[in-house]
């Protein structure tokens, strides 16, 4: 009986080291979720947070004009780029899992924003509105539980452009 268990054991441990190996080439993170899923054979595979990224984006594309204006489509190709590179360059990940996102990640990238693209505050808020969206999103659709946006705040500051004097007009003028 015990050779029997040990056996056992031994084939799930190169199992699970198999699943492991896979998930590690394909720069995905392997949750305890995500493995009991995989050991128990569970066919749904958890989304992923840039795929149904895309599914809004394709989402938005199809209804420019309508809902959405051209320059809102390509705000949300430029926040996909930026979270792909975030993904990229902290995780070494090329996606990451709905369900490993939380508060830290949103700060993380929220800090990313501002000192690796050099943005602003009230850009880093559009960018993040945009991000809470696709959250929201996937949190309607059953793909998340939880809001990882919970407690925290997208606010704009106040910000005075100031006005044009003659000689900028002229400048512009010529």
């Amino acid at each position: 009986e015990a050779r029997e268990l040990n056996g056992y054991l031994i084939s799930l441990r190169a199992t699970i080291q198999r699943i492991q190996l896979l998930y590690m080439e394909r720069h995905e993170v392997l949750t305890a979720e995500i493995l009991k899923e995989e050991l128990t054979g569970k066919p749904e595979q958890a989304k992923t947070f840039l795929v149904v990224f895309e599914e809004n984006n394709r989402y938005v594309e199809d209804n420019i004009g309508e809902m959405f204006s051209e320059l809102t489509a390509s705000q949300y190709k430029r926040t996909k780029q930026r979270l792909e590179t975030f993904l990229k360059e902290k995780y070494n990940l090329h996606d990451i899992p709905l369900t490993s996102l939380d508060r830290k990640f949103i700060l993380q990238f929220d800090s990313f924003l501002r000192v690796k693209f050099g943005l602003t505050h009230n850009t880093v808020m559009k960018h993040l509105k945009q991000v809470k969206r696709v959250i929201h999103m996937a949190i309607s659709f059953g793909y998340l539980e939880r809001d990882p946006f919970d407690g925290h705040k997208t606010t704009y500051k106040e910000t005075n452009r100031g006005f044009l004097t003659m000689d900028d007009l002229d400048r512009l003028v010529s």
